[in-house]
């Protein structure tokens, strides 16, 4: 459908032995390895798709103000115009989600700053390697920027009405591409449970470490503590509660 450039190829290993010395990361973590190369490739896709939305933005503009329809250049009408801002819209945020995410990433996450009202290393340690992976970032950057990718595109070519849905507009090669942002280093569908999953579980592990601590967690709806219990509220969004004894 699209990607021709690709050498996209089938590789059949039959039997190959493969010298100790050549493993990569030793023996039992290639998953940890591959998943890390897909988060690399996540975010690379995230930060490439911005690029393509610039690109295409600019030929949909390009062609509005030139195209004169009715009297009147398209780009005077208002639905153009909310089309194109809408377009633009969608590419800043994915450009300042990219930014972000190099960022954090060329940065690190201070931990400390995050869970300092926990009290509590042992839950800082646990979670250490999930702030370091950047895994859930990479995701959430994937599936917004594929999914706008492919809005601004649909829409550019709705700009460029007939003009656009011809090969000599090179918007059909740009649509064809990017379908498959949606497909692979993991399927949109798929990275929408793993963020919700990821979410769900750390939190989940939060509270039980809590509970070992002997703290009861509520969220501000709950007006009462336990009774008996020393109250102490840290931040607008979370109130802890030492039980007694």
């Amino acid at each position: 459908m699209g990607i021709k450039a690709s050498n996209t190829a089938e590789v059949v290993f039959d039997n190959t032995p493969v010298p100790a010395e050549n493993v990569l990361g030793g023996v039992g973590n290639g998953f940890k390895m591959a998943m890390q190369i897909l988060n690399n490739g996540r975010f690379g896709m995230g930060s490439a798709l911005t690029g393509t939305m610039r690109s295409v933005i600019k030929q949909a503009v390009d062609h509005a103000t030139n195209r004169t329809q009715f009297g009147s250049k398209i780009d005077s009408y208002g639905a153009i115009q909310e089309k194109i801002a809408r377009m633009s819209m969608q590419h800043y945020v994915c450009e300042s989600m990219a930014y972000m995410v190099c960022g954090t990433m060329d940065r690190g996450y201070d931990v400390r700053h995050g869970l300092k009202f926990f009290c509590c290393i042992k839950i800082i340690q646990m979670l250490f390697f999930f702030f370091q992976s950047f895994q859930l970032e990479a995701a959430i950057s994937k599936i917004f920027a594929s999914e706008s990718a492919w809005y601004v595109t649909d829409e550019a070519i709705q700009i460029l009405g007939g003009m656009g849905y011809m090969q000599d507009a090179g918007l059909e090669r740009v649509m064809r591409d990017l379908r498959i942002f949606r497909i692979f280093e993991g399927t949109n569908d798929i990275l929408r449970l793993f963020v919700a999953l990821t979410g769900r579980n750390n939190i989940t592990m939060i509270c039980r470490l809590l509970e070992r601590k002997n703290y009861v967690y509520r969220l501000p709806v709950c007006r009462r503590p336990p009774k008996g219990a020393a109250t102490r509220r840290e931040g607008p969004h979370l109130q802890l509660w030492r039980c007694p004894g």
